[in-house]
């Protein structure tokens, strides 16, 4: 794949965006170059470019879309190479949807979804237009790659002897509120010493600071220091109103470092098709008992997760280079 994509990632260097660390991520295991639109980037003329949206830095940005529509026939491939990248397609508001739809108008055929229920939700939105549906003649369900792995797979230094730590990872968003959350920390504060959370924006969760538990609130921190701190979880709950789903990186992140992570049930179960053993659904007594094995077996569990994320790696690399081999 080296010299045949590159990844437009707006804020490419905003460290505290997720989707950049993603995307990132598969910029480096695929060999593909990194263009920032926001910083004056220009795909390379042999190059397939993925624009990945939305990033924190490029969620309705004009410059995002005046460079988009300025590129749209850049490269030897024109409109028929471009790939167009959506996360989480379903949670984006009106106006980042309308967006999407002008990308997509300007960046062909070719779109990557996180999961089955985010495909036939975009296919739906396009059919709502005269013009859409044919705008959009295939859509690929790729998860993103973890961008959020740190120290990298199998390397857990879990500790028994030391605190038992509840962990959650990733950013304070509002459907992560719920009175569920409440009623979970209260089941599993007894088979806990402390709360640990790592993302911004938890200050404003009232179910967090009302847990009857000791609670840190890490916020942001940075990517070499993700590893270190979740090796040390004895648990993780990951909790959304709108159940689990394959894209979610506060799942898979936990997951990762081979702690066992406890979600909530997707309304759509073809939002969830992990299959990990040490993948927890609403089962609060399974995520009690699986807390605590010992640093053996969460080797063996994140080893099981690094083929996962090897083979998101493989699909990906071999979309955009079928696409690659497209005629002019």
């Amino acid at each position: 794949m080296d010299d045949l994509a590159d990844i437009v990632i707006a804020g490419a260097s905003n460290s505290k965006c997720g989707v950049v660390a993603s995307a990132t991520q598969t910029a480096s295991r695929c060999g593909a170059a990194i263009v920032d639109p926001l910083r004056g980037g220009m795909v390379r003329e042999a190059a397939v470019p993925v624009l990945v949206y939305p990033t924190l830095d490029g969620r309705l940005s004009p410059r995002l879309l005046w460079w988009a529509l300025c590129n749209a026939k850049s490269g030897r491939h024109g409109y028929r190479g471009h790939v167009l990248q959506l996360h989480e397609f379903r949670r984006l508001r009106r106006l980042h949807r309308l967006f999407v739809v002008v990308l997509i108008l300007a960046w062909g055929r070719r779109v990557i979804v996180s999961t089955a229920g985010d495909a036939e939700a975009l296919r739906r939105w396009l059919n709502t237009c005269s013009f859409g549906a044919r705008f959009c003649g295939k859509i690929a369900v790729i998860p993103p790659v973890n961008g959020s792995i740190g120290v990298g797979f199998g390397r857990a230094t879990f500790d028994q002897a030391r605190r038992r730590i509840l962990g959650i990872f990733g950013a304070y968003r509002r459907d992560k509120r719920s009175p569920e959350l409440a009623r979970l920390l209260e089941r599993l504060s007894p088979h806990f010493d402390v709360l640990q959370v790592v993302g911004r924006g938890w200050e404003a969760c009232a179910e967090i600071s009302g847990a009857d538990l000791p609670v840190e609130l890490l916020g942001h921190i940075p990517g070499d220091a993700i590893g270190p701190t979740i090796t040390q979880w004895a648990a993780a709950i990951a909790p959304t109103r709108t159940g689990a789903s394959d894209g979610r990186m506060s799942i898979r992140t936990p997951l990762a470092h081979g702690v066992p992570t406890l979600v909530s049930k997707p309304d759509d179960p073809s939002e969830l098709t992990l299959e990990f053993p040490h993948l927890v659904v609403e089962q609060v007594e399974g995520l009690v008992a699986a807390s605590t094995q010992d640093a053996p077996t969460r080797h063996r569990w994140s080893r099981v997760v690094e083929e996962f994320e090897v083979d998101l790696t493989e699909r990906f690399r071999a979309f955009v280079d079928g696409i690659s081999e497209v005629p002019r």
